[in-house]
């Protein structure tokens, strides 16, 4: 999905400013607007004007409003470069302090976490810090794929063999698959060799 973020970055955002813009979206009006398209990261390098971070005590917050029709629980998905605090409606969902995010590369996919949104805006807000030379971010509303028949979760459970869960979830969304009692067959999509 294509998602459109406030983002402010400076010295003086705290986790705190984080938590408050997903209670009730107070943003500073400074920010900078930016559209994230699918699961894959954005930089933040290009509108903090650094190259490098390495103790440049730089930190940021993101924030964007999710609406739905009605109260409902979906997967969502983050990866930071390289730390993150990620509150939803005010409620700490997730944290990649204080050892940062070693899962690369940098996609929505690194942590996965189900969430329950109410009917309406809800609000979602990150506190950001970069790493020692880059600073991507990526955000995304990732799939469920418990709800399949059993029979359809063969790709799912091939897949995991492969891939961590949350990537294996990704790649299968993306492949076309037909199975019976003698073989199963993949068919990427994505530019995956076909098993």
């Amino acid at each position: 999905a294509n998602i459109d973020w406030l983002v402010k970055l400076d010295k003086s955002s705290t986790v705190k400013d984080a938590q408050k813009a997903s209670t009730d979206g107070t943003m500073p009006k400074d920010c900078k607007k930016i559209t994230s398209k699918g699961s894959a990261p954005f930089s933040l390098n290009r509108f903090s004007g650094r190259k490098y971070y390495g103790g440049s005590g730089f930190r940021g917050i993101a924030y964007t409003k999710l609406t739905f029709d009605q109260d409902c629980t979906r997967m969502i998905g983050f990866g930071v470069n390289n730390y993150c605090t990620l509150f939803v409606n005010g409620k700490q969902i997730a944290t990649t302090e204080p050892g940062g995010n070693f899962q690369r590369p940098i996609h929505a996919t690194n942590y996965v976490y189900k969430v329950n949104f109410k009917k309406g805006d809800n609000h979602v807000a990150m506190f950001i810090r970069p790493g020692a030379v880059d600073w991507d971010m990526a955000f995304d509303l990732i799939p469920d794929f418990s709800a399949l028949p059993a029979e359809k979760r063969v790709r799912d459970r091939l897949l995991e063999q492969l891939y961590p869960p949350a990537k294996a979830g990704l790649i299968a969304k993306e492949c076309l698959y037909y199975a019976s009692s003698d073989k199963v067959k993949f068919t990427f999509e994505t530019g995956l060799p076909t098993m």
